[in-house]
């Protein structure tokens, strides 16, 4: 985990500061890192933040509370990632409806204006019915 969680650092550093030098990647973090969800409490995006959270603190040495900011269909949490310095100490989960408020017409954000670093959960979507039910019942 350890190598992990300096790439993250040293990836944060890079996509808020440039190329990082040693001296920056030796200062980061120097202060709590705030970890946005978009979402209430209790769902996926809350728990995989928890979970990253809790494993990165000891490993970084600082703390990175998870900040619930729901609301708007994530709009609020984007706000706060986009309007908050680019310098490594806020980061968000970003879910598909998170990125679909990018592709909006009224968009006030550009997808240019974020930095990924990973891709923490990969899953499927789909359609689930019951087993007899026809296929075409379902228009």
């Amino acid at each position: 985990m350890r190598g992990l969680s300096l790439a993250f650092a040293l990836g944060l550093a890079a996509a808020t500061l440039g190329s990082p030098t040693a001296s920056v990647a030796a200062d980061y973090p120097s202060r709590p890192i705030t970890f946005i969800v978009p979402w209430g409490a209790g769902g996926g995006a809350d728990q995989v933040a928890r979970i990253v959270s809790r494993l990165l603190e000891p490993e970084l040495k600082t703390s990175v509370p998870v900040v619930n900011m729901p609301g708007a269909t994530g709009q609020t949490g984007l706000t706060k990632i986009v309007t908050s310095p680019a310098d490594g100490y806020t980061i968000e989960v970003m879910t598909g409806d998170t990125f679909a408020l990018f592709a909006a017409k009224n968009s006030r954000f550009k997808l240019e204006q974020i930095t990924p670093l990973a891709v923490m959960i990969q899953q499927s979507s789909g359609f689930f019915f019951e087993r007899d039910r026809p296929v075409a019942d379902l228009g």
